[in-house]
């Protein structure tokens, strides 16, 4: 076996501290032990997070505990919902222990409805043109900017897209991705499908999936970290469970 020397080895105990600093600028911690120990760390810096799944398989809980966690710990956050208002999305908010509804009176976490970033985007056509798209995403990156938001999580991307010419909802989604990444905002986009055949997956730098999974009588809900960009994460599923401690991951035991 071949010893390292004290003159290589030295030097690169020094370089540790800088390189964990240069890991956890990459790294967006979400605040979720069991997510964050499978994602190797966190969501990368920048990136777009594809949260899709079925209804009530737990997407919008895994958002808003991201949103939360992270105004404990001094990123601000947004949720822009595009099917509740901003009052019902108070009486929305999961019961979590550590939420203190102070995160959101001092502006840490705010909530906006989608009219708000739609506000300034021409609806002469049915459906939102690229025109329309690009105002909506000028809207978006004036929120962001001016708020100094490092979170951002769209609940749904689904209605929105509908709600797009399909050449208007690709660019929307290539722009966002570029605006994150310039602003160095980690945005979550829940997706209420199950299907990973769409455009959002190939804009997304990670794919995040949850689900039912049946057990001897027993509906289980189960999550999958499919993609996740400069991470070397796990392809396993997970049971999960909302509870008031946040979101709780469990290794899927096989031949059970």
């Amino acid at each position: 076996m071949r010893l390292i020397s004290q003159e290589t080895l030295y030097p690169l105990i020094r370089m540790l501290p800088e390189m964990a600093k240069k890991a956890e600028e990459r790294r967006c911690v979400t605040g979720i032990e069991g997510l964050d120990r499978i994602i190797g760390g966190g969501l990368p810096v920048g990136g777009t997070i594809l949260v899709a799944g079925i209804c009530g398989s737990g997407k919008s809980a895994l958002g808003v505990e991201f949103l939360v966690r992270g105004a404990l710990m001094g990123q601000k956050g947004m949720l822009i919902s595009t099917v509740h208002s901003t009052e019902k999305l108070m009486t929305l908010t999961p019961s979590l222990d550590f939420f203190d509804k102070k995160i959101v009176d001092s502006g840490m976490l705010k909530m906006v409805g989608i009219e708000e970033a739609m506000k300034f985007a021409k609806m002469e056509h049915q459906l939102i043109d690229i025109e329309g798209a690009m105002q909506m995403l000028t809207s978006i990156k004036g929120m962001i900017t001016s708020g100094s938001v490092k979170r951002l999580v769209i609940d749904s991307i689904t209605p929105l897209l509908m709600e797009m010419e399909p050449s208007a909802g690709r660019e929307f989604l290539k722009g966002l991705a570029n605006i994150l990444y310039e602003k160095k905002c980690t945005g979550i986009l829940v997706s209420e499908t199950s299907q990973l055949d769409n455009y959002e997956t190939i804009v997304a730098d990670g794919i995040i999936t949850l689900g039912n999974f049946e057990r001897r009588g027993d509906i289980l809900r189960v999550i999958q970290v499919v993609k996740m960009s400069g991470a070397a994460h796990s392809r396993s599923r997970y049971v999960t469970d909302s509870t008031s401690l946040g979101l709780l991951l469990t290794p899927m035991l096989r031949g059970l």
